[in-house]
Parts: structure tokens; C-alpha cells; sequence
């Protein structure tokens, strides 16, 4: 977590966003990295629940959940941890509607063809549950990057795990 009194930053999902501090050095944040916000920082949705912590973020009109939606291996079906996330996406976006990018990801077990599939399905079955959630499906749009985006190595079991999943961004990233 970075902090430096006096400047307004936010970290985002991968991006590091500075504002009135031009000075300041931002170390470089990963996706999963903790959300920081900040009291002169931008008007936070105030209606989300208190479950909602941690897990989206609101900043500047735009929405974003704050870690990546997890999946087993060489499934497509949402788990419990990524519906309780997917649940506070669609109540900030209901709150304060914005365009989300649903971006789905695989570790590179099996075939480079397979993966961009199975990533299609993972991000699909992600939008159409916010969808019944009661997100508009205008504001979503869903991608593949298949194997090409790891976070971790596929080396080992763990680093695939995190190579399972769906992140939702901003339109505009």
C-alpha cells in the first residue's frame, strides 16, 4: 500500500493514477494489489454494504472489482467467492451505472484454442450474472485473453490457480 500525505492517488487494478503531485514516485502495482482510498479522494458509493469492502472500487465514475474473480480448473461455472464480488459489482453499477470491460483468463493447460474458448465462457458467464443481477448489458463488454495475460507462472499449481480467473475494468482501460 502506498500513502503519502498531501497527495491523492488511488491504486487501481494494475494502474497507478496521480493527481495535484506531480513529484511523487509510484511503485509499480500488480492486479490483486490492495485498493488504497484516500479522504480528499474522489466520492466513494455510498450505499454499497459493508461486505462490499475490499472487494470493488469506485473512483471517478468508474467501477472496477479489486481482485480477480477465481475459477477451478478447466471450469467456466462461477464459484461462491466470485458471485459474493460479482454482487457488489452489480450493486455499484446499479448505484452508478458505468461501461465495465469483463475480461476472462486461463492458465495455459490444454490447447491455445480451448483456452481463448474457455476464457470466452468464463467472462460470459460473469457479465450474464450481473446481468440478471440487474446490470444493463449495454454497459458490459466481455473479452478473451485465453492463456496470453498471466499473472503468475504456470509453472506450478499455484501460479495457475491465479492464472484462472476474470477481472473487471473500466471501459476506458
Amino acid at each position: 500500500m502506498i500513502h503519502k500525505p498531501g497527495c491523492s492517488f488511488v491504486l487501481w487494478l494494475g494502474l497507478a493514477m496521480v493527481t495535484g503531485c506531480a513529484e511523487q514516485q509510484v511503485a509499480a502495482v500488480r492486479p490483486g494489489d490492495e485498493l488504497v482510498w484516500l479522504p480528499d479522494g474522489p466520492t466513494y458509493v455510498s450505499s454499497l454494504p459493508a461486505r462490499c469492502d475490499g472487494k470493488v472500487a469506485v473512483n471517478h465514475g468508474q467501477i472496477a472489482a479489486v481482485a480477480p474473480l477465481p475459477f477451478d480448473f478447466d471450469r467456466a461455472n462461477l464459484r461462491p467467492d466470485a458471485t459474493d464480488v460479482l454482487d457488489c459489482v452489480a450493486r455499484a453499477e446499479i448505484d452508478q451505472p458505468t461501461a465495465v470491460r469483463v475480461q476472462g483468463n486461463t492458465d495455459s493447460t490444454g490447447t491455445a484454442d480451448y483456452n481463448q474458448g474457455l476464457g470466452d465462457r468464463r467472462a460470459m458467464a460473469s457479465a450474464v450474472y450481473l446481468q440478471q443481477q440487474g446490470v444493463p448489458a449495454q454497459l458490459m463488454t466481455t473479452e478473451s485473453y485465453g492463456e496470453s495475460n498471466p499473472v503468475a507462472s504456470n509453472a506450478s499449481a499455484e501460479g495457475r490457480a491465479l492464472n484462472r480467473r476474470v477481472n473487471i475494468v473500466p471501459a476506458n482501460d
